[in-house]
């Protein structure tokens, strides 16, 4: 098999209208890049396929249906969010993380060659909770010692879920959750 696709590669040869550069006009990359400004790109993390139709439904209920908004899918799991306007990219923005069937949907604002980066969307907005510290440990400070600290919220007495920081950061998450103490 690999012998016969080698054969049939050394015989592939481009024409030479094939060969032709394509030049793009700079008026239309500058118009790509402008309507591009006003994009997000998500991607689910996950090793299930997600359905476009799926995926439309469900960032229509959970972003309250944007004026607008245009969503296409870019590739396997990628997909573009096209907005009317800032405002609605930065309310979503300031609402994550978002799930889907058990995955993480993430969602970042648009810049060149995203799309093409894998490394990319390694890095996430998510809630971690931070439980059984001592009452002079839940302070707004004591949260800043974690890196690219976006909201905290502080649940002391009167809580019936008991004394804990819970603190919405920026996550590499290539890398697993610590746990314990330490």
């Amino acid at each position: 098999m690999a012998e016969e696709l080698a054969f049939v590669l050394e015989k592939f040869e481009l024409s030479n209208k094939e060969c032709e550069e394509v030049e793009q006009d700079s008026k239309d990359v500058e118009d790509g890049r402008a309507e591009c400004i006003k994009c997000l790109i998500g991607k689910v993390m996950g090793e299930r396929t997600t359905n476009f139709t799926g995926i439309k439904n469900f960032v229509n209920n959970m972003w309250g249906f944007p004026r607008k908004m245009v969503a296409t899918e870019v590739g396997v799991n990628l997909y573009q969010f096209t907005f009317s306007g800032q405002k609605d990219i930065d309310r979503i923005l300031a609402r994550r993380p978002y799930v889907i069937a058990n995955q993480l949907l993430n969602r970042k604002q648009w810049e060149e060659d995203i799309d093409y980066n894998p490394e990319a969307f390694n890095v996430s907005h998510l809630w971690v909770q931070i439980w059984n510290m001592s009452i002079h440990w839940l302070t707004k400070e004591i949260g800043r010692v974690f890196n690219k600290v976006e909201d905290m919220i502080i649940l002391v007495g009167g809580s019936k879920d008991g004394r804990h920081l819970r603190i919405k950061a920026e996550v590499d998450i290539r890398a697993p959750l610590l746990r314990g103490t330490t």
